[in-house]
């Protein structure tokens, strides 16, 4: 089910038709039951959207480019859409997944579609026909190359447990991770229930996410406790425990999308399986 408090808002705009597709119910989720097909060209503007200026986010290409293309991203501010400078796009174009990263962020909100939004705008120059299909966007804590990094045979298929790709189990774990952080107390402005938006610096929890990942898929794949799979999830378990009790947490507290002044030390007690 999709979490109302993290959806981002996703439209594809068509310059030469003047139309615009809102694709918010379909690309929110890793679940990779739908995708939308485009040929991102000069003609096409990605709109993502959210209540608050974001500054990261992952992109899941179901059909990425076979060649990099050169992106600008451009985020809403009271003079309009700006350049965003030094971006850190692990997409490389759109030629993977991956996540898209920066520091600045937008400072003004304002309508696109009729709809009101802190909003981030992805395009090109290119003329040429980039035939690409989105399956989500929306935020995780890690990535497949952080899987591989760790245990490389990681990306063969037979740990996708029937899936396209690894995603839903890098969502999984994100889901998992978020909710033990909640179950310590912590909360957004007004006590609000944490989103996975509120954790402003992703690589403070990047590598506890991906150990967790890898336990929970070679847990599904094992078959009894003696095998080697059933040993690798618990020592990838163990990391992720070790991981996860040692960190500082900088979360959005007063919802403005800034990290300043809002780090937060958080000391957690061990965690039962």
């Amino acid at each position: 089910m999709l979490d109302l408090n993290e959806k981002l808002t996703i439209i594809f705009h068509n310059k030469t038709t003047g139309d615009y597709e809102n694709k918010t119910l379909y690309l929110n989720q890793f679940k990779e039951e739908y995708s939308h097909s485009v040929n991102f060209d000069n003609n096409i503007d990605l709109y993502i959207g959210f209540k608050k200026p974001i500054k990261n986010f992952y992109v899941h290409l179901s059909t990425p480019l076979e060649s990099p293309i050169e992106i600008l991203f451009e985020h809403s501010t009271q003079n309009g859409m700006q350049t965003i400078k030094d971006v850190y796009d692990e997409t490389h174009g759109f030629s993977k997944s991956g996540f898209i990263q920066y520091k600045e962020l937008g400072s003004s909100n304002f309508t696109v579609a009729d709809i009101k939004c802190y909003w981030v705008k992805i395009s090109t120059a290119s003329t040429d026909e980039n035939e690409l299909s989105f399956c989500a966007i929306n935020m995780l804590l890690n990535s497949i190359y952080d899987l591989s990094a760790k245990y490389p045979q990681i990306i063969q298929e037979d740990f996708f447990l029937g899936k396209a790709s690894l995603h839903v189990a890098i969502e999984n774990a994100r889901n998992e991770v978020l909710s033990k952080i909640i179950r310590k107390g912590l909360t957004a402005e007004s006590d609000a229930r944490l989103t996975v938006f509120d954790l402003l610096d992703v690589q403070e929890i990047r590598e506890a996410a991906t150990f967790l990942t890898l336990a929970n898929i070679f847990e599904m794949v094992s078959d009894n406790a003696d095998d080697k799979f059933s040993r690798l999830s618990k020592s990838f378990f163990k990391k992720f425990e070790a991981s996860f009790n040692l960190y500082s947490l900088t979360i959005d507290k007063n919802q403005s999308g800034d990290g300043a002044s809002q780090n937060f030390q958080v000391k957690c007690a061990r965690l039962l399986r």
